[in-house]
């Protein structure tokens, strides 16, 4: 479960939300845990879509 978007907001007033970023986290749920192997696609997807959009590069 993540914090609301507004607690996140306030400690980091710079971050850019992505669209679609909802207040309240409406993917977790008490009975329902993320598997590793879940946690991993999920973790490459993102990865993924940075490498493939992003033009920053680091020295």
């Amino acid at each position: 479960m993540r914090r609301t978007k507004t607690f996140i907001h306030d400690r980091e007033p710079s971050w850019i939300f992505e669209k679609g970023f909802t207040e309240n986290d409406e993917l977790w749920t008490p009975t329902n845990r993320e598997t590793s192997d879940e946690q991993q696609a999920r973790s490459r997807e993102a990865l993924v879509e940075i490498l493939n959009n992003d033009d920053s590069t680091c020295e």
